[in-house]
């Protein structure tokens, strides 16, 4: 900033628009971002990020990011895996494969921090608990899973709700009179003037 001087006294301005010098950008655009600074279409910035978040919180606060990433791997492991074997893999399914998938990283999660502490040792027999805990919750969301997709897969994919099915035929009534015939409907018998 300069300080001019002019008659009415002194005054600052700002420099130049010409008189400035490139200055180099802070980096490159995120790629996940449109050039409108908006997230582009197919970018992974949150993705997976509501599985960690819950894997987190069902951890506890000493919980570490290496810790919640490799639970996230076994579960992602896990649901791909049941979902592979599955007749139908509708929304319902994939939740409460996704669920079991959750329980059984968790239960296989607590059985090796247990295995770590000593199993004849009190936290590790709590935590031994708690992964039978999970184990069978893990367990209930698998049969549940697999009996809503077996009962799914019994609907046949070709089935037409109703209001896509063709209507019955409409119930012909008898006329006196023949069709073509010159009384035919005229109230008066006539056939309206023609030939």
């Amino acid at each position: 900033m300069t300080i001019e001087h002019s008659h009415e006294g002194d005054y600052s301005t700002r420099p130049r628009i010409g008189s400035l010098s490139a200055v180099a950008t802070v980096g490159e655009p995120s790629t996940d971002r449109a050039a409108g600074g908006l997230f582009a279409h197919g970018n992974k910035a949150a993705s997976e990020r509501s599985v960690k978040q819950m894997l987190k919180r069902q951890l506890g606060k000493g919980a570490t990011a290496e810790a919640v990433q490799q639970l996230y791997r076994d579960t992602r492991i896990l649901f791909l895996a049941e979902l592979a074997r599955m007749p139908n893999k509708s929304p319902a399914v994939q939740r409460d494969l996704a669920a079991r998938s959750r329980w059984s990283a968790l239960s296989a999660y607590y059985a090796q921090v247990a295995t770590e502490r000593g199993l004849d040792t009190p936290a590790g027999i709590v935590l031994i608990e708690l992964s039978l805990k999970c184990d069978a919750r893990a367990e209930r969301l698998g049969i549940t899973a697999l009996a809503i997709s077996e009962r799914l897969a019994k609907v046949s994919p070709k089935a037409k709700p109703w209001w896509m099915l063709p209507l019955p035929p409409a119930a012909t009534t008898d006329s006196s009179t023949a069709p073509g015939d010159a009384a035919d409907g005229q109230p008066d018998g006539s056939n309206g003037g023609a030939p």
